[in-house]
């Protein structure tokens, strides 16, 4: 048997979790923000034919998808639903990849003025054709 050497003894209690409770003042958060909450998911509501029509994959690279890692199905949703509701005059995103796909569709769908910037140190060809300037 080999042993292996720790520097500080295990302690086997539950810190978070089934039985131990929430961390103190989460649940107050959620409840002052509740109807927060229920808006914002309104909000995806009106655009589920538009999330019905994102393809679950695609070798298009341009195009968005449900299935990657990069860029979970929540924020897609959330960034698309954002920019189609608010119509902004200017998008700037540091990073472009997975989201900038979302934005430009939303764009495309329903906020055709918008103007999307893209500052990425390391752009992709494919994303760069999505944008206004970068």
């Amino acid at each position: 048997m080999k042993s292996i050497r720790i520097d500080y003894p295990p302690k086997s209690e539950v810190r978070w979790g089934p039985g131990s409770g929430y961390p103190h003042g989460t649940m107050e958060m959620f409840e002052a923000q509740k109807d927060a909450h229920r808006d914002f998911i309104d909000l995806l509501g009106r655009y589920e034919q538009d999330f019905l029509d994102i393809p679950r994959l695609t070798q298009d690279e341009t195009l968005h998808r449900w299935q990657q890692s990069w860029f979970m199905p929540l924020d897609g949703m959330s960034s698309y639903a954002l920019v189609a509701d608010r119509k902004p005059r200017q998008m700037i995103e540091i990073g472009s990849g997975n989201s900038t796909k979302f934005f430009a569709h939303a764009k495309r769908n329903h906020a055709h003025n918008m103007i999307l910037h893209s500052i990425d140190p390391h752009p992709r060809a494919e994303i760069n054709a999505l944008c206004d300037h970068i």
